[in-house]
């Protein structure tokens, strides 16, 4: 089965792998932030200790949702879309011949 055959992406292992994939930043902003280095910024305000670490840890679930959610949509519908392209070159191939 070719890749491209597939109907649809998982979006649980989308979810994951953004997940995974921002946790080492959103932990370093989360410690830089409870030591006083480095402000985690939310609505416009800088946060520094508990507060700023918490709101950095509680961002990491965010970002990993928002971009599963758009990447799972922006990939099914290329997906649909490749699906209706090839049906259509398809059907041209066959009256074709």
């Amino acid at each position: 089965m070719n890749i491209m055959e597939r109907t649809h992406y998982s979006f649980k292992r989308l979810f994951l792998a953004y997940l995974f994939g921002y946790m080492p930043f959103g932990l370093l902003a989360a410690i830089l932030s409870l030591v006083h280095i480095l402000p985690v910024h939310f609505n416009e305000r800088p946060y520094y200790g508990v507060t700023g670490f918490l709101i950095a840890v509680l961002t990491i679930p965010f970002f990993g949702l928002i971009f599963s959610v758009l990447n799972w949509v922006y990939l099914n519908f290329g997906s649909f879309v490749y699906r209706c392209v090839l049906k259509v070159l398809k059907i041209e191939e066959k009256r074709n011949d």
